[in-house]
């Protein structure tokens, strides 16, 4: 009826009715009105914007896109057509051009807080951690009392956290901060009585107190005199800026990560924020000591003597236990090859039996009394994550091991190595990087185990295989829409199916992430996960013991009646682990040099390894591991079978010590070559 009346009436007349009929929420009968409309004028901006809306509804993504870019030919700079074009590349999952049309809007119609917020969510989806940040505190400039805001930036500010070793974690304040402000603002409220979760700076000095009979562990920091008979975690911060920022630029205890206080109350609102200034003028100092030291570093010129041990500085960090853990192997790896090593941490706070927390200089420092020959930074972390300030002296030799697809070498960018850099990677995809980068001279090496640690104790092993690592749990919130993909990634590998070239260059076509990410993350996850499901299941069928240890299994149900708890890093509980049982899964998705299967055979477990030696670099280990692409495949793996040859030759040459003679082997050519040279 619509339909037949449409051709009659006044354009006027149909417009009005569309309107009404979009208000009203009748999307079939404004459907018919709009296309009436548009075969009268088929380039009519809006009623092109409002079927744009209901193909939206319907889940027509594509066709209301196309209606929107149909209508910017003639409305370019429209606001409301660039905002729901943004919104509708967001839903498909394609942020780059999302963030492209907000960008554009925010030229349009700058200072808008919603778009702001918009651009700083899509910049965090796309890992634009700093872009982010500026965009979400020009928001809150602009609206202080912007919940969304001050959610976003927390998970940004968070994020710049994570990247910086100058001052370890003292920015952590500012995220609990906007945690705070974005539950008040929220309408959520603030329990203020609650026990602290991390280190906390309290705006009333009474709540510290408190805070601190409830038996916490935590450092509780207050303004004002200090409490008599404190005890040690209760921490008075002088109430006078400079000498406030004086304690925090040369404390060795833990910063707070967290503020309490009320948002409602403009005296602790204030003295919230006052420390955030007193935060960031520490910062200033700590990072203007660091700078000075940086050229005295590169200064401090070691003697070569033959015959003498070389000095090997080696850099740690207590707050990146992962890495202080490999950092020390290989110091005493170095140790054990004949050299002199100063193996650089925090060491225990005594009052708090915590580890202090160092300004970079420290390390700094060290590396000036100690004056090596050597410096060994895995991931160049040190180096970039202080912006270069870990400098040395063009003689001293720099060992390079990356381990990781840091920033540092992914980001495309040209690197001024130095002639003696000595730079080791892990895996081909590394060595790419690195030689785009600009590296003249790339060794493979993979990781290497502690063999003081990891080896076959003499225990009687029982029927049970074991599990130990991490179950990427965080991938599906770090990687936002990522969830068909996953599901696409699973069913492949429930199939038996290996994640080859060609279908890895389609999945990134198809989805908006890079391929490092599909398959170094998401493939991970699906691999790891899948294999610790199955693992479960023929638990039962076999009558064989499974134990899972590691971090982020809580996601997979599965996994949580074998689930044992976390193993340090390294550790004799994980050899110990190792070598009770007689089988250990390793579900690595693409590397067959992994520290885990190092150290599962000097164990003298047998690996069940999951098969990617279709992308695996040599050597394949195809006679020493027991392989599985399928659950069928993992059955027969687990009923008694044995590899046709020891694992044994897997971990053989591949520990720390090993590594250092290889170093020491590359340094004394170097040096010699540059001898004849001269």
């Amino acid at each position: 009826m619509v339909e037949e009346s449409t051709a009659t009436r006044p354009v006027s007349v149909l417009v009005a009715e569309a309107r009404e009929s979009l208000a009203r929420g009748d999307w079939d009968q404004a459907w018919t009105l709009c296309e009436a409309l548009l075969r009268v004028d088929p380039d009519n901006p809006e009623m092109l914007h409002w079927t744009s809306l209901i193909c939206a509804r319907r889940g027509e993504l594509d066709a209301a896109i196309e209606r929107i870019d149909h209508a910017l030919r003639g409305l370019p700079d429209h606001p409301d057509l660039l905002k729901n074009l943004g919104v509708l590349w967001k839903r498909k999952g394609n942020l780059h051009q999302a963030l492209e049309q907000f960008q554009r809007l925010d030229r349009v119609q700058p200072d808008q807080v919603e778009t702001l917020c918009q651009l700083g969510e899509l910049h965090l989806q796309l890992r634009n951690t700093v872009e982010a940040a500026t965009e979400l505190q020009k928001a809150i400039k602009l609206d202080p009392a912007c919940g969304m805001a001050h959610t976003l930036l927390a998970q940004a500010l968070y994020r710049v956290v994570n990247l910086g070793t100058v001052y370890p974690r003292g920015m952590l304040y500012r995220v609990g901060y906007h945690q705070r402000l974005a539950s008040y603002h929220a309408g959520r409220r603030l329990d203020l009585q609650a026990p602290p979760v991390a280190d906390t700076f309290y705006a009333d000095r009474d709540r510290a107190w408190q805070a601190v009979q409830q038996g916490t562990h935590f450092c509780c920091y207050h303004p004002g005199i200090p409490f008599p008979e404190a005890p040690p975690n209760l921490i008075a911060v002088p109430d006078e800026q400079r000498r406030a920022e004086a304690f925090f630029a040369t404390s060795r205890q833990r910063l707070p990560e967290d503020v309490n206080f009320d948002p409602g109350t403009a005296a602790e609102q204030a003295s919230a924020d006052w420390l955030i200034a007193v935060l960031d003028n520490a910062q200033q100092v700590r990072l203007q000591e660091a700078y000075r030291l940086a050229p005295v570093c590169r200064s401090i010129r070691p003697v070569f003597v033959p015959g003498q041990p070389l000095r090997v500085f080696v850099p740690a960090t207590r707050h990146r236990p992962g890495f202080w853990s490999l950092a020390n192997g290989y110091a005493r790896g170095f140790a054990k090859a004949g050299c002199e090593v100063q193996f650089f941490s925090e060491e225990r706070w005594a009052e708090t039996d915590d580890w202090e927390v160092l300004g970079f200089s420290r390390w700094q420092q060290a590396l000036i009394d100690f004056n090596p020959h050597v410096v060994l930074d895995i991931n160049a972390n040190f180096d970039w994550h202080s912006a270069g300030l870990l400098q040395v002296h063009p003689e001293v030799f720099k060992v390079l091991w990356f381990q990781d697809l840091v920033p540092l070498i992914s980001a495309g960018t040209p690197v001024a190595w130095r002639p003696r850099d000595l730079i080791y990677s892990l895996a081909e995809e590394f060595d790419q990087l690195l030689y785009r980068s600009g590296a003249r001279t790339v060794r493979r090496n993979g990781f290497c185990y502690d063999d003081q640690v990891f080896h076959d104790q003499g225990r009687e092993r029982k029927y049970k295989a074991v599990l130990a690592g991490g179950g990427f749990g965080h991938v599906p919130g770090a990687f936002p829409n990522c969830g068909k993909l996953l599901a696409i990634l699973e069913e492949l590998f429930e199939a038996g199916q290996p994640l080859t070239e060609a279908e890895l260059d389609r999945l990134a076509d198809r989805f908006p992430f890079s391929k490092p990410d599909i398959y170094m993350h998401m493939w991970a996850y699906v691999v790891r996960n899948v294999s610790a499901r199955w693992l479960c299941e023929l638990s039962g069928e076999l009558g064989m013991e499974v134990e899972i240890y590691g971090y982020k299994w809580e996601p997979n149900a599965a996994v949580q009646p074998f689930f044992k708890g976390r193993l340090p890093f390294g550790s004799p509980e994980l050899a110990t682990v190792y070598n009770e049982a007689r089988y250990a899964l390793v579900p690595h998705p693409f590397d067959l040099q992994s520290l885990r299967l190092a150290e599962v055979t000097a164990c003298g477990a047998l690996p069940v390894v999951y098969d990617c030696r279709y992308r695996a670099i040599q050597p394949h280990w195809d006679d020493y591991c027991l392989w599985y692409r399928t659950k069928e495949e993992m059955r027969t793996c687990l009923l008694q079978q044995r590899p046709p040859q020891s694992p044994l030759n897997v971990c053989r040459g591949r520990t720390y010590t090993d590594f250092a003679k290889r170093v020491l082997a590359d340094i004394e050519a170097d040096v010699s070559s540059g001898a004849r040279d001269a």
